[in-house]
């Protein structure tokens, strides 16, 4: 299947007029931040471009078939997923010194950062499991031993709490951040990616099934459907400072914007 094209952002200062773009294949995730726009950018690729989309640049070429993007605004990094290539890598945020971090991965998906714990996140629906370790890829963990088909992850720091979807379960699970007291929040058709609203305590998840954008409290209660008829909806990231959500769509090839309200 051919990569999807979409655009990832998230809070730097440094890159506070710019936005990053990733090409990427079809189960991804997206990390936007205070601004975010939408374009298609050359498969394989993580670029760089100002928010009206003008003086894009490519930060980190050749890669194969990347999927999840996290940034971490503290360290000033930015780590990926390659399913292409089964690894996971780090660069800095203009995409120098490019590491790898994880290798011989059999179908790495989603990614998350944890930059109070120091620690990254991520799927692997090829071991159906759910790994963490250091920034560094060092000191691996395995906190969710089983997951048949995760897809996405996000952390909620404050509660320290992880959350992900499964479309092999179809449900969105959560557990500490040491897999421990680990439960369903909630049934949902084919949930992809999954985003969280640390400021108004809220997720949001898509489902390529339903063909629906979803909203809801972290417990799972008071479920709002926030978009209907959406072709294909996958990655989904929430910048709470703007008001706004963001989402790909694998069908259209397109980065949507919404307000949240």
């Amino acid at each position: 299947m051919k990569a999807l094209s979409h655009r990832l952002t998230n809070a730097i200062a440094s890159l506070v007029s710019a936005a990053l773009l990733v090409g990427v294949g079809p189960a991804n995730t997206l990390a936007a931040g205070p601004k975010a726009n939408w374009s298609n950018p050359l498969p394989g690729t993580i670029q760089l471009a100002n928010v009206e989309d003008s003086g894009r640049k490519a930060l980190v070429v050749r890669l194969s078939e990347p999927q999840g993007i996290a940034i971490d605004s503290v360290g000033g990094k930015m780590y990926w997923t390659d399913s292409g290539t089964r690894q996971i890598y780090r660069a800095n945020l203009d995409g120098s010194q490019r590491q790898i971090l994880a290798t011989r991965l059999p179908n790495p998906r989603g990614i998350a950062i944890d930059s109070v714990g120091g620690k990254m996140y991520w799927t692997d629906s090829g071991t159906h499991q759910i790994y963490r370790a250091n920034l560094d890829g060092s000191q691996r963990q395995i906190p969710v031993e089983w997951a048949p088909n995760p897809q996405g992850i996000a952390i909620h720091s404050g509660s320290g709490r992880m959350y992900w979807t499964d479309s092999g379960t179809h449900q969105i699970h959560r557990a500490n951040l040491d897999g421990s007291q680990r439960e369903t929040v909630k049934w949902s058709h084919y949930p992809r990616g999954i985003a969280i609203d640390t400021a108004g305590d809220k997720m949001y998840w898509t489902d390529s099934r339903a063909r629906r954008i979803y909203r809801a409290n972290l417990d799972g209660s008071q479920r709002q459907i926030l978009v209907e008829r959406a072709p294909n909806p996958t990655g989904i990231a929430i910048h709470s400072g703007s008001g706004r959500m963001y989402r790909t769509d694998l069908r259209s090839s397109q980065i949507y914007r919404a307000n949240l309200k």
